[in-house]
């Protein structure tokens, strides 16, 4: 059964910022469920707030979400499940796991903030980003 989902405006100005395979996964994601793209391009001062607070663990320029060149796109996206429930941390898993594996069958290598280190085990992380999706090293 096909799903009318479709990004919102603030979805769409987030999916302008996407590295193109990362818009090839989105693309995908939104046929099968519906959610929000929420950041791609994170700027120097946010990045550097987003480090002092703990929520990011690295610095500017570090980060898949920071460019540095003009015309660069955003390794990274933030995403939730639309509409948000805070209470569903299993949704947000969901749609983790789903992205993940629209990626591996795209052939496009990424990384889950539920799962940095890409062994599958979701037990061994310290720093959980729930809603982090980013390329891999190597496909950038």
């Amino acid at each position: 059964m096909a799903n009318n989902y479709s990004y919102g405006f603030q979805s769409m100005e987030v999916y302008d910022e996407l590295h193109p395979k990362l818009q090839r996964i989105v693309d995908e994601l939104i046929k099968h469920m519906d959610v929000s793209l929420l950041e791609g391009i994170r700027g120097k001062v946010e990045q550097n707030n987003y480090f002092a607070s703990g929520t990011s663990h690295v610095r500017w320029p570090n980060g898949r979400h920071n460019v540095t060149e003009p015309g660069q796109k955003s390794r990274a996206v933030d995403m939730q499940p639309y509409p948000y429930d805070p209470k569903s941390e299993r949704r947000i898993l969901f749609m983790s796991g789903l992205a993940k594996g629209i990626a591996e069958g795209l052939g496009i290598r990424v990384i889950v903030g539920s799962d940095w280190n890409n062994n599958g085990v979701l037990a061994d992380q310290k720093f959980h980003d729930l809603f982090h999706l980013e390329l891999h090293s190597s496909e950038v």
